[in-house]
């Protein structure tokens, strides 16, 4: 039960994320990630009664639950700088607004601005954040 829970909670993140990313579908979550939250904490919980309820304490059993509370602390320290990461709203890109004057690099490397695209079907392709796996994928 012990290593159960310390797996559930030290996995979650890196199990849901590879969940979200290799469905096929586009990558999307909810800002604050709850269900992963659940699931770690819920594995810490079940870690830490299994702990609590052993009559002897061994090096192993101690070292499990030092993975349950790693594992817990990766998930929140995750979703703290994925659902912050300090952005803050774009003053200067607005939908519905005219794109100010930005350097481009187009495909072929040449460099362009994006006042070159005014009045042409153009498709340009913004990284968000190449931090996330979410973004990238």
């Amino acid at each position: 039960m012990l290593w159960f829970g310390a797996m559930i909670a030290a996995a979650s993140g890196p199990l849901y994320l590879m969940f979200v990313v290799g469905s096929g579908r586009v990558a999307r979550t909810s800002a604050k990630l709850p269900l992963m939250q659940l699931i770690s904490a819920a594995g810490f919980i079940i870690a830490l009664y299994a702990f609590i309820g052993m009559p002897v304490r061994s090096t192993t059993a101690i070292f499990a639950l030092v993975v349950s509370v790693l594992g817990v602390v990766y998930v929140q320290w995750y979703v703290h700088i994925y659902s912050s990461y300090n952005r803050k709203k774009s003053q200067s890109i607005i939908k519905g607004h005219a794109l100010p004057e930005l350097p481009l690099e187009q495909l072929d490397g040449t460099s362009t601005t994006s006042a070159s695209f005014v009045g042409k079907k153009t498709l340009i392709v913004f990284f968000r954040a190449n931090w996330c796996p979410l973004c990238m994928a």
